[in-house]
């Protein structure tokens, strides 16, 4: 599809380890991915900050953690708020390591400010 939030993705999916069995799946409207996310068929989905707040208003038991990236503009990841309480942590962590070892800093300049 090569949206800017499926590029995001696949940034910090690159040299992802295999055993994390993560699979990007790119569908065309946000709708559908929040629909997605409340059948059980998605664990998370990642859309645009200001979308996410909208999203998680609309919907009870959603809930979103954003993902800074510096530019100026924020991304974020809804998971539903009492399934995935590990999957929740577990991101957090990831990012928390790919904060602290430049390499969101690394995807942002590639992804998003095309340097």
């Amino acid at each position: 599809m090569g949206t800017t939030m499926e590029k995001f993705v696949k940034g910090l999916m690159t040299g992802e380890s295999q055993a994390t069995k993560t699979q990007l799946i790119a569908l065309g409207k946000n709708s559908v991915l929040i629909q997605e996310l409340k059948s059980g068929r998605m664990d998370a989905v990642v859309v645009e900050d200001v979308q996410a707040i909208e999203f998680v208003k609309a919907n009870a038991g959603l809930g979103s953690k954003v993902i800074e990236t510096g530019a100026g503009d924020g991304y974020a990841v809804a998971f539903p708020k009492e399934k995935n309480k590990d999957l929740k942590a577990s991101f957090d962590q990831a990012l928390a390591k790919v904060r602290a070892s430049g390499a969101l800093d690394q995807l942002r300049k590639k992804w998003i400010e095309g340097k």
